[in-house]
């Protein structure tokens, strides 16, 4: 059965996505696992069933495709107004645990007798310690000459967004003579074709706010469909499938996914195949083979930040 996410998230059908990520903020605060770790077990396994929908939802509503086909579904269902809020509106609530009973008064025969008081000497001060000496001045960095430039990072510097670090690569990638073009691809935020006449190279980028199992299985099918559209290609085609992300739900089941994607060949001649390439903002992760071309691998190289 369709479930009616919007109704669950407190909107309308056809709600703009500024106000679908404001109503996932607002609840995923609610139902975080922090939230409700000193609740009872009944109130832990709702709340983690309620971030399951919102980590469903979210996922769903930030890809563009996977929302076109979710809304053609779910007017097959009745809708229901958000005016009355949904199920979970409300925090959960702990169960108030309860006092345990006073224990039983003894019997005066059975009191014990009051220990006599001992006074004891109050314990010695400790001879003060020495100070420690001034720490000493460590020299300033030395500035880099011109015969020893600085080097490039290896990986994304820590902290940079996920998607600002592609858009910047994307500008060193065009740098390489390998005559890109840009290409307009459904589904995908940039892509560039280029590579000469001994091969073409096609470079693919998409952003994804969550990756999860769920928008993962989105992300297949449209790698399937890069594919498929260079299937009559007579030279050999690599494919780069550059995906950036910056929450990551579901990580073992995405995980055992991830070689298969990195898998993907096909064309009539089975000269298409494509590689993956994943960026958190932190470090990039290449899954796939570039196969043996020396272009094909510069880039690849590029794409890793090397």
């Amino acid at each position: 059965m369709i479930k009616d996410y919007y109704y669950l998230l407190g909107l309308p059908r056809g709600a703009p996505l500024s106000d679908i990520k404001q109503a996932y903020r607002k609840l995923a605060a609610q139902y975080h696992p922090d939230k409700v770790a000193g609740m009872s077990p009944e109130v832990q396994q709702e709340a983690t069933a309620r971030m399951m929908e919102l980590n469903e939802a979210i996922a769903i509503f930030t890809d563009p495709d996977q929302r076109a086909v979710y809304d053609e579904n779910v007017e097959l269902i009745p809708e229901r107004k958000p005016g009355a809020p949904p199920p979970w509106a409300g925090k959960p609530r702990a169960e108030a645990p309860r006092p345990a009973p006073p224990p039983p008064p003894k019997p005066a025969s059975e009191a014990p007798a009051a220990a006599p008081k001992v006074e004891t000497p109050p314990p010695a001060r400790p001879a003060a310690a020495p100070p420690p000496p001034p720490p000493r001045p460590s020299p300033p960095p030395a500035a880099p000459t011109a015969s020893e430039p600085t080097p490039a990072p290896a990986t994304p510097p820590r902290g940079m967004l996920a998607e600002e670090y592609v858009r910047k690569l994307r500008g060193t990638l065009k740098k390489l003579p390998l005559n890109w073009k840009d290409a307009e691809l459904r589904g995908w935020s940039w892509a560039l074709e280029g590579g000469g006449w001994r091969r073409s190279i096609v470079v693919a980028h998409r952003h994804m706010e969550t990756l999860s199992l769920l928008s993962f299985r989105g992300l297949q099918s449209a790698v399937q469909a890069l594919v498929d559209a260079h299937k009559i290609a007579l030279r050999p085609t690599a494919i780069f499938v550059l995906v950036s992300y910056e929450r990551l739900m579901d990580a073992k089941a995405v995980q055992e996914q991830l070689p298969a994607l990195g898998a993907t060949a096909g064309g009539w001649l089975k000269n298409v195949r494509a590689a993956l390439v994943l960026y958190d903002g932190q470090r990039a992760s290449l899954i796939g083979s570039p196969g043996d071309d020396a272009e094909v691998q510069r880039v690849a190289r590029v794409l890793m930040g090397r």
